[in-house]
């Protein structure tokens, strides 16, 4: 991952001070040898810019170099005191509210996989000062409460597999989102006392160990171990564009059983896929004004 810092564009003028950080994930060292061979130039990069100005956050992923304005997935959060009873925080035009999908996430109550799961991550199993949170209705007694409202904006547009890679990126947000704010709330006692000051000196300590990390073990994610899994992962994911693509001019039948027989396969496998391929290997975090 290599970073750089700029101005503060794209944040919130009502919060115009905060902290920017800009990553350029480089995923071919992410993937096999024959998919970095067969991927168009640009395709592998991913760049990331971020600004946090709490209690307004944005995070923008684009594809400059392939897909260029064919591709971007935008993420604002607003973290407001109350119980999720604000109908448009983000302000978004009549338009834009007949096409939003509002999705309610409960971190203690909602159905998670059982790959994801840790009891120390439980929110019904905290017995901190601020938990369990072990009722069904406990967003409307609990004190203190926050609600974090997500705008997911998603753009991804390629023929044939707009849709579809839409679909699975909401999907991967939701559970991204679910089992985030899970562990957030069940460390709390870790970092509820912290000041800006012990913030930074934590994230100055999370990049020098990552760094020296990186430096010692090497990249994550290709080693003889996984090569084998991820390659087995691309070539599913080539053959589900393979059976949509048939599925769609073909119109046969059986091209229709290939089809779901391979997009099962996926949802059994692409978790982990995507999990590994974003992983962060160093962090470089600056101050905006």
């Amino acid at each position: 991952v290599s970073t750089q810092s700029t101005g503060s564009s794209g944040i919130n003028a009502e919060y115009g001070s905060g902290q920017y950080t800009y990553k350029v994930y480089h995923l071919k060292h992410k993937v096999p040898g024959w998919v970095q061979a067969l991927a168009p130039s640009g395709s592998l990069e991913i760049h990331e810019e971020a600004w946090n100005a709490f209690p307004y956050c944005k995070t923008v992923l684009t594809n400059p170099d392939y897909m260029k304005e064919g591709f971007k997935l935008s993420i604002t959060t607003w973290h407001k005191p109350d119980r999720g009873t604000q109908n448009n925080v983000h302000e978004l035009t009549d338009e834009q509210l007949k096409k939003r999908d509002v999705v309610k996430i409960d971190i203690a109550n909602d159905t998670i996989r059982s790959s994801d799961y840790k009891e120390e991550y439980d929110p019904k199993k905290y017995n901190h000062p601020r938990g369990p949170l072990a009722t069904k209705d406990w967003t409307g007694t609990c004190e203190p409460v926050m609600t974090c409202y997500k705008l997911v904006e998603i753009e991804f547009i390629w023929k044939f597999l707009q849709g579809k890679v839409e679909s699975f990126i909401a999907d991967v947000e939701r559970r991204l989102f679910t089992n985030f704010h899970r562990q957030v709330f069940c460390t709390h006692y870790l970092w509820t006392e912290m000041n800006m000051d012990d913030i930074r000196a934590l994230e100055n300590k999370t990049k020098e160990d990552l760094d020296s990390q990186r430096k010692s073990e090497g990249l994550k994610g290709t080693t003889d171990k996984t090569i084998n899994t991820q390659t087995m992962r691309c070539l599913i994911h080539y053959l589900s564009f393979v059976s949509f693509y048939l599925l769609f001019y073909v119109k046969s039948l059986i091209y229709l059983h290939i089809s779901v027989f391979v997009h099962l396969i996926i949802i059994v496998v692409d978790w982990d896929f995507v999990k590994d391929l974003f992983r962060v290997e160093s962090i470089d975090l600056k101050d905006f004004k």
